[in-house]
């Protein structure tokens, strides 16, 4: 009857509600990341977020693809966390977790460690042109594979290579254009390296010759 249909949809909204909260919520270290629409002819873009301490951090934000900008950042306290972007504001709320944090130089400047204070020992592997050749798949194998082996992180270039002519960052001719599918897979190998507990250690450039 009317009463049952009262009870589902309250029960609708509440499941709805909660499932809205948990979507606005991102852990600690972890990953937050929004998107805006427009087309953005500008060549940069940049937002203010204020966290919970009152710290105010300008994040630039990148082109993804036509009409696209995204926003993506890396909060380092728990609490709620306010963003402003071409002037649209919001809030997202950052969980505690127990993840070591981001790296950086010890107080004495003699080693490396995360930002819980645990020392990080550097043992990379390179894999150079594994990111930009490889499959998901392959990727995902050859990841599993070096976190079993005690390596913390991964080395690999950024843009093609002389042994990935097919694979391009950008073209060149009268305007350079980014090639936003090229960067939006290689978002999927940064993404594979962090879920495993490896610190990407990307090569932006590489030149094998002065003409080059």
């Amino acid at each position: 009857g009317a009463e049952a249909q009262r009870t589902t949809m309250k029960i609708l909204v509440g499941w709805l509600a909660a499932a809205v909260a948990l979507a606005a919520q991102t852990a600690q270290w972890g990953v937050w990341e929004k998107r805006f629409a427009g087309a953005g002819a500008e060549l940069t873009a940049a937002a203010r977020l204020r966290g919970p301490d009152g710290a105010v951090h300008q994040v630039d934000a990148f082109w993804d693809g036509p009409g696209r900008w995204v926003l993506r950042f890396s909060p380092d306290k728990p609490g709620r966390w306010r963003y402003e972007f071409r002037g649209q504001r919001g809030s997202f709320t950052v969980t505690p977790s127990g993840a070591p944090g981001a790296l950086r130089l010890s107080a004495n400047r003699r080693y490396i460690e995360y930002a819980n204070g645990a020392p990080f020992f550097w043992l990379a592997d390179t894999a150079w042109n594994g990111a930009i050749k490889s499959t998901d798949e392959e990727w995902a194998r050859y990841v599993a594979d070096r976190k079993a082996k005690g390596f913390t992180g991964v080395k690999f270039v950024m843009t093609q290579w002389r042994a990935a002519p097919d694979a391009n960052a950008f073209t060149a001719g009268p305007r350079l254009r980014v090639t936003a599918e090229f960067f939006q897979r290689l978002d999927r190998r940064f993404a594979a390296l962090n879920e495993a507990g490896l610190v990407a250690m990307p090569v932006l450039l590489w030149a094998i010759a002065s003409k080059q």
